[in-house]
């Protein structure tokens, strides 16, 4: 998210105080290589912290892409991590911002994309 700052007027970023994290899984351990017939872990996050996590099923079963199916398991999340050595999806997929990572064991992957995320938040400079 970001806001025009009337006294510079520049864009300036915001820390996110709530974000939810989509991770496509079958097992809830590892990352999924699509997100075509999977489900997906679901981590709240306020303030930097990891306050919930929920399973939410993909509940079609059928290994096509239903934009209308996908967007609403996911609606409230802002993020979706994926396998970035398979995946060349970076970008925006429904709005959500999809982030390649590195490895498939979801428990490493979230705690490093949160501190990658904390790190790069902390290094944003404020001054004009």
């Amino acid at each position: 998210m970001v806001i025009l700052s009337p006294e510079f007027d520049e864009v300036k970023p915001v820390i996110a105080k709530l974000m939810k994290v989509a991770v496509p899984t079958d097992d809830g351990i590892h990352i999924h290589n699509d997100m075509k017939s999977c489900g997906f872990n679901v981590f709240t996050v306020e303030h930097g912290e990891m306050t919930a996590e929920e399973f939410r099923w993909n509940r079609t079963m059928e290994n096509v892409f239903k934009e209308e199916v996908f967007a609403g398991i996911i609606k409230d999340c802002t993020v979706i991590l994926v396998n970035g050595t398979i995946s060349d999806t970076a970008g925006t997929l429904n709005g959500k911002q999809v982030v390649p990572v590195k490895g498939n064991i979801i428990a490493s992957v979230i705690w490093n994309y949160l501190a990658e995320v904390s790190r790069k938040e902390a290094n944003t400079c404020c001054c004009p």
